[in-house]
C-alpha cells in the first residue's frame, strides 16, 4: 500500500507528516555519522529534530528489489545513498564480495563529493531499500548555519580521508575507520572547496571531470 492510498495523510498538517516520515525512519537515520554528529553538537533538540523531520520528508523513499536485480553497477554516477531495511545484498568489490544483511548506509560520499559507485550491488533475496537523494537531503542540511557550519567540518575529513586511500582501495561501504574520525570534539571552520572536490573527481573519474 502507498502513502497516497491513505486517505487520513491527506488531512494531516506538513509539519505533523513530514514528523510521521521521520518516525518511520529514524532508527535508520541515527546509523549516518553526520545526523549524529549534528544531534549531539549545538544545533538545539528543537532544530535537530526540525531538520530531520524534513529530510525524512523531502529525500527519503523505498524502493523494492527482487532477487538478482542489480542495484547499481561499476562506474555509474552515484546521487543517491541506500540503506538495507531487510533481505540480503552483494557488494561484489574486485575479488572481494560483501554480503550487507545490516541497515548500514551504501554510498555515503554522495553528500560531499561527486562519486561515482566503485562496484556492483546486487540483491541475493528479496529486499527492502532505503533510497536517499544525495541532492535534497543537503539542501535542508545548507539552511541551518550551525548545521551548515558542521556539515563543512564533517566533509573536510571524510575527503581528506577519502583522498588518502588507492583508487583501487575505495569502496561504497562505510567502513568503521570512518565512523571512528569524526568522534573528535574539535571544532574548526573547514570549507569543502570546489577545487578539492574536482580533484577528488578527477581521480576516480577523469572523463567526467574534464566535462
Amino acid at each position: 500500500m502507498e502513502e497516497s492510498d491513505i486517505k487520513l495523510f491527506s488531512l494531516l498538517s506538513r509539519p505533523l507528516l513530514d514528523e510521521l516520515h521521520f518516525e518511520r525512519y529514524a532508527v535508520y537515520m541515527r546509523n549516518m555519522p553526520v545526523l549524529e554528529l549534528l544531534r549531539t553538537d549545538r544545533l538545539g533538540k528543537s532544530r535537530w529534530s526540525l531538520m530531520m523531520h524534513r529530510i525524512a520528508s523531502k529525500s527519503i523513499s523505498r524502493l523494492i528489489l527482487a532477487r538478482e536485480d542489480i542495484l547499481f553497477h561499476r562506474g555509474d554516477l552515484a546521487t543517491m545513498l541506500y540503506c538495507n531495511e531487510d533481505g540480503l545484498l552483494k557488494y561484489e568489490h574486485a575479488e572481494e564480495h560483501t554480503l550487507l544483511d545490516t541497515p548500514d548506509w551504501i554510498s555515503e560520499p554522495v553528500l560531499w563529493c561527486s562519486w561515482v559507485h566503485m562496484a556492483k550491488m546486487v540483491s541475493v533475496s528479496e529486499s527492502h531499500i532505503f533510497s536517499l537523494d544525495g541532492q535534497a537531503a543537503t539542501a535542508v542540511l545548507a539552511s541551518q548555519p550551525a548545521s551548515w557550519e558542521v556539515c563543512h567540518y564533517y566533509a573536510e575529513r571524510f575527503v581528506e580521508q577519502l583522498n588518502t586511500q588507492e583508487i583501487s582501495a575505495l569502496t561504497d561501504l562505510t567502513t568503521k575507520s570512518a565512523h571512528a574520525l569524526f568522534t573528535s570534539r574539535t571544532r574548526s571552520r573547514m570549507f569543502v572547496t570546489d577545487s578539492n572536490k574536482q580533484s577528488f573527481f578527477s581521480r576516480i573519474c577523469p572523463r567526467l571531470a574534464s566535462r
